[in-house]
């Protein structure tokens, strides 16, 4: 639809530039073992995942687009995509799979991310209106 390809393009561009930095970068660079791993008596409640704990992946990019929506898009999508990012952000830390530090993180960087594409996407937009 012509009234959300703003916020989707800049929402998608949020999560590339997350996942370069969280999943690309950060993880291997850092290499943080998962809490269950340094905590014996922490048993997950899902599969392991492979890769590093730090930082959140799946924080970094629900915040990553619920900042995108939150900004974009009417208040009635953008907060209850706020609120469903929380959500993802503590289940990270219910699963056993994230430190708080690696939510935090994931938080930070999403929030970047978003900032990112949000001016980047927003830029464009300008820079069309002007040539045309």
């Amino acid at each position: 639809m012509k009234k959300t390809r703003k916020a989707g393009a800049a929402a998608a561009i949020a999560l590339v530039i997350g996942a370069l930095i969280t999943n690309v970068c950060l993880k291997n660079m850092v290499a943080r073992v998962r809490p269950y791993d340094t905590y014996s008596a922490l048993i997950p409640i899902v599969t392991k995942p492979i890769d590093w704990s730090f930082p959140s992946g799946h924080t970094c990019a629900s915040f990553a687009s619920a900042f995108v929506y939150f900004r974009l898009l009417p208040k009635k999508y953008g907060i209850p995509a706020l609120v469903l990012a929380c959500m993802i952000a503590f289940s990270r830390l219910y699963l056993g799979v994230h430190y708080p530090t690696d939510v935090l993180a994931g938080f930070l960087i999403g929030l970047f991310a978003s900032a990112l594409a949000v001016w980047m996407v927003s830029r464009f937009c300008d820079h069309k209106k002007q040539t045309a």
